[in-house]
């Protein structure tokens, strides 16, 4: 069986961090932001098939900052 290649399942959460924090990062910062990401992150810790799990917590991520930053 082929090796999938591509980013880890870590770098992809960085990289949600670093994209929600463009989006969010003036109205709430990025310590609040990498922590939101990490709690959602979180959430699908156990799943057994990670696949999906960055995107899920993306967006898990951005509604719960969304309600943040309207608050």
């Amino acid at each position: 069986m082929p090796e999938i290649k591509g980013p880890n399942i870590e770098q992809q959460i960085d990289g949600v961090v670093d994209e929600l924090t463009i989006e969010f990062g003036e109205r709430v910062g990025r310590d609040r932001v990498r922590d939101q990401v990490m709690t959602d992150y979180r959430r699908f810790e156990g799943s057994k098939v990670m696949t999906f799990v960055p995107i899920l917590t993306e967006r898990s991520a951005r509604a719960s900052l969304r309600q943040m930053s309207l608050a």
